[in-house]
């Protein structure tokens, strides 16, 4: 008898830790969210569930913006967005990539930082790299320059790369990975591990030369 009661306590103490972690992690989001925005002296306009189009001067769709929190900032004239998922579309008026962040910081001269959990998946078929993830990064919505400084991971079809830092070119479809780069190529029934440690430049696709 005692001992069922011990297990019940020891499950009960294992539950109350889990539920402690769980608000600890979102009070945590939420001070990164408030240091982010309360930046912000006077915003202009807030809004929620906000789509915002935009298109390029030849009036075709150039991106897609949404976000369950849009603050305007007329001061800086600065974009805050929360819980963001963007859209860019290629030159054939086709969706070519997804871009999906915590938060995120549209300056005026269109350079978009992202910040807490990004994620970038491409929409077509034509691109080797499929998936990124990294925590912070940041695009420039008029070049297509994409740039991060935090650790990343890159994925696509038969290869799995991590990297200390990336740069590349969404238009063009091309990423590099720099630092310590560690490349998985192959199936699940065949893989080849390919390690850079010498915290040189690398593509961590080395017969294409860092495009995807």
């Amino acid at each position: 008898m005692d001992y069922a009661k011990r297990n019940i306590a020891l499950i009960c103490i294992l539950f109350f830790i889990m539920v402690i972690g769980l608000i600890l992690k979102e009070k945590a989001q939420q001070e990164t969210t408030n240091i982010l925005i309360n930046n912000i002296i006077t915003p202009t306009s807030i809004s929620n569930h906000s789509q915002t189009l935009v298109y390029n001067p030849q009036g075709l769709l150039s991106y897609q913006i949404m976000a369950d929190k849009s603050i305007y900032d007329s001061n800086n004239k600065v974009n805050w967005f929360t819980n963001l998922v963007m859209i860019i579309y290629n030159e054939k008026k086709l969706p070519a990539w997804i871009i999906k962040s915590n938060q995120a910081k549209l300056e005026k001269e269109k350079i978009l930082y992202l910040y807490g959990n990004v994620i970038v998946d491409s929409l077509t078929e034509m691109t080797t790299l499929k998936h990124l993830k990294t925590e912070k990064a940041q695009v420039n919505l008029i070049t297509q320059d994409w740039v991060s400084q935090e650790k990343v991971t890159l994925s696509g079809h038969r290869f799995f790369s991590t990297g200390m830092k990336m740069y590349g070119n969404l238009r063009n479809k091309t990423a590099q990975l720099t630092g310590i780069v560690r490349t998985t190529y192959g199936t699940s029934s065949q893989k080849t591990d390919k390690k850079n440690p010498n915290n040189q430049s690398a593509s961590g696709l080395q017969q294409t030369r860092s495009r995807y």
